[in-house]
């Protein structure tokens, strides 16, 4: 505004003139700035997104690891549960041939 109003003292430029010119360039820096706003605004939700994807495939992992686990120590309990009942029973069928 300051180098327009000395334009306007010089006589170059007419005060009309130094207003269009100001209120041209105070839009066109409002709309840099709505730009920039809206371009770091759209980052950070991308962002957003990506860590909250990123979060989601890990907790799957997670979960699926659990499971495996689960699983496995079911089939551990099964198999040892299974040793057990076999001598069982084969101290059962040895005192039945005794008798």
């Amino acid at each position: 505004k300051k180098h327009l109003q000395v334009g306007v003292l010089k006589g170059a430029l007419k005060q009309e003139e130094a207003d269009k010119k100001l209120e041209a360039w105070l839009k066109e820096k409002e709309s840099k700035i709505n730009k920039k706003i809206d371009t770091l605004t759209q980052a950070k939700d991308e962002e957003t997104k990506k860590k909250l994807n990123e979060e989601k495939a890990f907790n799957k992992k997670r979960q699926e690891e659990i499971k495996k686990k689960l699983e496995e120590d079911a089939a551990a309990a099964a198999t040892e549960e299974a040793k057990e009942e076999a001598p069982a029973a084969e101290e059962k069928k040895d005192s039945d041939k005794k008798d």
